[in-house]
């Protein structure tokens, strides 16, 4: 069990990938980090004066682990899950996401997004997450083959991220991810990309208020006239007219799904 003195104010780790553990240590700004050597250390998270808890998806190669997705949606500090390439990392995911409690962030390992999220998670500087709601509503209707591949697109998305990245999340080639997305009926890895761009960015403005200019700078558009274009191209409106219509972040991410899955037939 942790202590909830001698761990305070220290980032609790659950992982064994070591370049996961790295890039922890990295964006951590010199602040303590603890690994934890199994799952059962994690039990006292609920109750303890944590900065955060960063925890690698099946870090174990087994999942999903509903006892820590439990565990941790009682937690009272931010999260931070970080899916590898580990086997039944998807599926960890997924039920993290299903338990979550709104403190819950998502990030993929590669580049330095694990760097900056330990960051913005020292500094205070995260916020609700729209990944579990994407998740919850998204992938029931995405082929069984891609909803791998899909989960993917959804945490890079939030940080710009190109089809190479996907590509290299994947562990795969740019022709057999593109060749499977084609294959299922779907639209291209591309435009699952920017559409889900697009659902992020309107999460930011609807459900969480912030300016459009500060949306378009954390979501990495060039700015606030590429972050409309972008919106109104995959959800039908931009974000001025979603808002004052009253719309939920559903119904734009409905949109969103529609533009993504319109070739499919169910």
């Amino acid at each position: 069990m942790l202590s909830s003195d001698s761990h305070a104010d220290a980032i609790v780790l659950l992982a064994r990938s070591p370049t996961l553990i790295r890039a922890v240590e990295a964006g951590a700004c010199g602040r303590r980090v603890v690994n934890c050597s199994s799952a059962i250390h994690l039990a006292s998270a609920a109750t303890s004066s944590l900065l955060g808890i960063v925890y690698e998806a099946a870090f174990d190669g087994c999942g999903p682990h509903s006892d820590i997705a439990t565990m941790l949606s009682d937690a009272r500090c931010a999260i931070l899950v970080v899916l590898t390439d580990a086997p039944n990392a998807v599926l960890d995911t997924f039920e993290l996401a299903k338990h979550s409690n709104g403190r819950v962030d998502y990030v993929v390992v590669g580049r330095n997004w694990v760097e900056r999220a330990v960051t913005r998670l020292v500094s205070g500087r995260s916020t609700l997450s729209a990944v579990a709601t994407i998740l919850d509503r998204l992938l029931p209707f995405t082929p069984l083959p891609l909803r791998a591949s899909v989960m993917r697109c959804v945490l890079l998305a939030q940080d710009g991220a190109e089809v190479e990245d996907l590509v290299h999340a994947c562990g795969s080639s740019g022709s057999a991810v593109r060749a499977a997305f084609r294959k299922a009926g779907v639209s291209a890895p591309s435009e699952w990309l920017w559409s889900l761009r697009a659902a992020h960015a309107a999460w930011d403005v609807l459900e969480l208020g912030q300016r459009q200019a500060t949306v378009a700078k954390r979501r990495h558009f060039a700015g606030q006239s590429s972050l409309s274009h972008c919106v109104k191209k995959y959800t039908g409106h931009n974000l001025t007219d979603w808002r004052a219509s009253g719309a939920g972040f559903t119904t734009v991410l409905d949109a969103c799904a529609a533009r993504c899955l319109s070739r499919l037939r169910i």
